[in-house]
């Protein structure tokens, strides 16, 4: 009896599996299956003695894959393809066959958004990061950059080497030695450009505040500009040249600005022309032929030659040493000197002319 049972059961089993197997489809969990493998369910893959489980699948004639969707064979599909350049990742909101979003090539290299990578990691698109101190690190040895946000809960972005090195602001203010930029571009330590034809440099003593250097072509020279003290300074060769002071007057040669000029000069000027601003008539000469001029006599010119050594009304030989030769005034005076010979020699003329007639005068009073 045990072994009517039996054989029955067999009997319908074999009937079963023939009848599926002839079918090609089987169902796990659902016996309607619409495909050759159709799994109600969850499933569970474990090969004995180890702890995981191994699924293979192959197509002999075409590129084998795993397909996710939705009830409706054409909507919310994922697709995972082997072809023969790698492993594709397809997703598609719609109907159709989801385009590829990640490849995976034989070479082991990673395409978002690009089905030919051509590094470890190819994006073909922005690349959102977020976190707390979003970033990239670059990894060489003992050498690691950080580029990305700050992790500290400042708002800048950074390149990070150690420290600070670099740094982009919210403001669009960008610091290189200096995380806290109060420009555009905030340089917190010298730069160069080129091959070091201008350097910048900082502050490097109370007085001398920071410095540019442009470098001489060759064998030239160089030439640096500083703040020194409040002024300007433009120097060569260890030696200053010129200087603008910060009260506006002007130096060259020398750095000694004492009275009201506006340029201090120490060494000669050589121009072809020099033009002196006369900026009244009480400037000029003109006031000798004026009749309420005290025309002196050349009797009392040469008393005051002999007593002072020099002209009236013109400066002594330690007042031009102590208050300098006003080009403008000294040719206002000479002017006046030469006006005063011309009068003298006018009158000399006019009694020429009186004792010429008086002389006639007693020879025709001689001959009668």
């Amino acid at each position: 009896m045990k072994n009517s049972i039996k054989q029955a059961i067999l009997i319908a089993l074999s009937f079963f599996l023939s009848f599926n197997l002839i079918a090609q489809f089987v169902g796990i969990g659902t016996t309607a299956p619409t495909s050759e493998l159709h799994v109600e369910g969850v499933g569970l893959f474990n090969a004995p003695g180890s702890s995981t489980g191994l699924i293979a699948i192959s197509s002999p004639g075409g590129n084998p894959g795993i397909i996710f969707r939705s009830n409706d064979p054409n909507l919310f599909r994922a697709d995972i393809a082997r072809t023969s350049a790698g492993l594709s990742f397809g997703m598609h909101a719609s109907s159709g066959a989801p385009p590829a979003r990640m490849t995976i090539d034989n070479g082991g290299r990673v395409g978002i958004g690009i089905v030919a990578p051509t590094n470890l990691l190819h994006v073909m698109d922005r690349i959102r990061i977020g976190g707390t101190g979003p970033g990239v690190w670059y990894e060489s040895g003992t050498v690691d950059w950080f580029m990305g946000k700050h992790s500290n809960g400042n708002t800048y972005f950074t390149l990070y080497y150690g420290a600070d090195r670099m740094v982009m602001t919210t403001a669009g203010n960008m610091g290189i030695g200096t995380n806290n930029p109060l420009g555009k571009l905030d340089v917190a330590a010298s730069f160069f450009t080129g091959a070091g034809s201008i350097a910048v440099r900082p502050q490097n003593s109370v007085s001398e505040g920071g410095e540019i250097s442009l470098q001489g072509a060759g064998s030239n020279q160089a030439w640096q500009m500083d703040n020194y003290d409040g002024n300007w300074r433009l120097h060569s060769n260890g030696a200053e040249r010129v200087r603008f002071h910060k009260t506006g007057k002007v130096s060259i040669g020398t750095n000694t600005v004492t009275g009201n000029h506006k340029l201090y000069v120490n060494g000669g000027i050589l121009a072809t022309r020099v033009k002196v601003a006369v900026l009244g008539s009480a400037q000029w000469a003109d006031y000798v032929f004026d009749e309420s001029y005290d025309l002196k006599s050349l009797e009392e010119v040469d008393n005051y030659i002999k007593e002072n050594k020099h002209l009236p009304n013109i400066p002594s030989t330690s007042e031009m040493m102590d208050q300098g030769n006003d080009l403008g005034q000294t040719d206002a005076l000479l002017l006046s000197k030469i006006e005063e010979l011309y009068l003298h020699v006018i009158e000399l003329n006019n009694r020429v002319k009186e004792l010429e007639t008086e002389n006639e005068q007693l020879k025709m009073d001689t001959n009668d």
